[in-house]
């Protein structure tokens, strides 16, 4: 996580695919993997490891967020507000969700269009517990 941090993300990768080796349903590595991968221009397998995590945790919104902003960065909008909805489902009281939703340069090129302004709206009124 230190060489994650440090934004060593192909360094970071190796070790993220050392503990998948060993322990293939380790959710937060899967994560963590698909982000170096997508930060060092791989979206491809950023994909198929988010797509892992998602099969492993359907109940959490990261995965579905994840792959919304490759698809927002890959120019796919459609497929990206999609995979925010799905993530809207499943975040109930988590107001990280919101946060990235408003801050996350990835989601820059949703910014403009009504249906992500409604979205983030949807996100504001979630119920929280």
């Amino acid at each position: 996580d230190l060489l994650f941090v440090e934004q060593e993300y192909t360094r970071a990768l190796t070790y993220y695919q050392r503990v998948l080796d060993t322990t293939p349903n380790h959710f937060a590595a899967l994560l963590q993997a698909g982000l170096c991968a997508q930060r060092t221009g791989n979206a491809g397998a950023a994909t198929s490891y988010f797509e892992s995590a998602g099969d492993l945790r359907s109940d959490s919104w990261i995965p579905p967020y994840n792959l919304a902003c490759l698809k927002a960065v890959g120019g796919d909008a459609e497929a990206a507000l999609a995979l925010l909805n799905e993530a809207l489902d499943k975040a109930a009281a988590d107001s990280a969700l919101l946060q990235a939703l408003q801050s996350d340069p990835d989601l820059a090129p949703l910014r403009d269009r009504e249906d992500f302004k409604g979205l983030v709206l949807r996100a504001q009124n979630l119920p929280t517990s």
